[in-house]
């Protein structure tokens, strides 16, 4: 069996972020490449990199043009339409040069799948490997059930169909994609988000704190829906009701709402509170940051659609030892356990109060954080998620 995946071309594709900065897509290659000798990723091209192709760790990165990254529906079809298109040139033109027997592709969004049906006749094994469930994602973006929401309904069952098998990230994925679709449970693997304990150890030995303030830390996204605009009302309760003030934000991220967090930031006269950082791709110097800080938080409110997330932050904050302040979202309280305070109702002022309890209780923070390293180390490690993904890919295979 290992032999017949030994020799075999296993070509990942991802849409929304570029390798190696798509930590999930990258930690599966690279994992592959264990079993596999040859792996090629298709993703989009960085605004900073001027070549069209390169090779990191043996895996073979080929990135296409990247001329549109779309904020509201209309900019997201222009992007998806670009993509389509250099995609499936880029597939065809690899498929000839060098056949590849399983493509493993990362959604949002969900056509790619369709870019991948014609290979079916030839044998070509289709794994759809679900990040986020798009229909959910758009109304959490947008709010509303429009054309756009039923054609991403769409495109999710034409991959679930398609595909010969599935990975998602949580339980709750699964149980929602399997009642949605009547699918066969057996057809869809979790592998969690999990980071890598050996770069964690590496980047944070030896490091001493530099800051004499209290560090509190958030790294992600920042776009509309990733709430940074909540995050910074409770900043502004922590400092001008509470009077509490030996602190500062420190925010590892960059994205869509960037400016207008900046903006409400300067507006309520925080800048002295806020330190933003930017996007922090190099992982080593993403855990030291971490590790600099005392408490991390994910600002994320609950509903409907943010109830089934797993956020990756929580793992990489729990990887560096730190206690969390979260809203009560299932999948964050599943993952965190005893590792986090759970804020209630969307409840931003117990929000800054958590933080405040935190900062000031340094026993706290360090039971806190030894719960939320020891879960890490023995549930959801990428060591104890890769195990899932190569069994998949032996049954793959067979």
């Amino acid at each position: 069996m290992k032999n017949s995946i030994k020799n075999k071309h296993v070509l990942f594709v991802v849409e929304n972020n570029s390798v190696p900065f798509d930590t999930r897509v990258w930690n599966e290659a690279r994992s592959i490449r264990k079993i596999c000798d040859n792996v090629s990723v298709i993703c989009p091209k960085p605004k900073d990199e001027n070549s069209h192709y390169k090779v990191i760790d043996n895996i073979q990165i080929y990135m296409y043009p990247n001329f549109i990254q779309g904020s509201s529906p209309f900019g997201l079809i222009a992007e998806y339409i670009l993509a389509y298109l250099f995609i499936s040139i880029y597939s065809f033109i690899l498929y000839i040069k060098n056949p590849f027997h399983v493509v493993h592709l990362a959604n949002p969004p969900d056509f790619l799948s369709i870019i991948y049906l014609p290979y079916k006749l030839f044998n070509v094994r289709i794994i759809f490997d679900n990040h986020d469930l798009s229909p959910e994602l758009y109304i959490e973006k947008f709010s509303r059930k429009d054309l756009i929401y039923k054609v991403l309904m769409l495109l999710e069952r034409i991959s679930y169909t398609i595909s010969d098998y599935a990975i998602t990230v949580n339980e709750s994925f699964k149980s929602i994609i399997s009642k949605r679709y009547n699918i066969n449970s057996n057809k869809i693997t979790i592998v969690r988000n999990g980071p890598r304990l050996y770069i964690v150890k590496e980047a944070i030995s030896n490091v001493k704190r530099k800051s004499k303030e209290h560090l509190v830390g958030y790294v992600g996204i920042i776009d509309n829906q990733d709430n940074l605009d909540e995050l910074v009302l409770t900043v502004d309760y922590i400092v001008n009701q509470r009077n509490y003030h030996d602190f500062k934000m420190l925010i590892i991220g960059d994205g869509t709402a960037r400016e207008s967090i900046e903006e409400l930031v300067k507006e309520k006269g925080l800048e002295d509170y806020f330190i933003f950082h930017g996007a922090e791709y190099n992982r080593n110097k993403l855990y030291r940051l971490l590790y600099e800080t005392e408490v991390c938080v994910d600002p994320l409110t609950y509903n409907e659609e943010t109830k089934i997330l797993t956020a990756i932050k929580i793992m990489e904050y729990m990887a560096v030892g730190k206690p969390i302040v979260q809203y009560n979202i299932g999948e964050g309280m599943v993952t965190a356990g005893e590792s986090s305070i759970y804020i209630r109702n969307n409840d931003k002022i117990a929000f800054g109060d958590a933080i405040i309890e935190l900062l000031k209780n340094k026993k706290k923070r360090d039971v806190m954080g030894k719960i939320g390293r020891k879960r890490i180390e023995e549930k959801f490690q990428w060591a104890v998620q890769e195990k899932k993904l190569i069994n998949l890919y032996y049954k793959v295979m067979s």
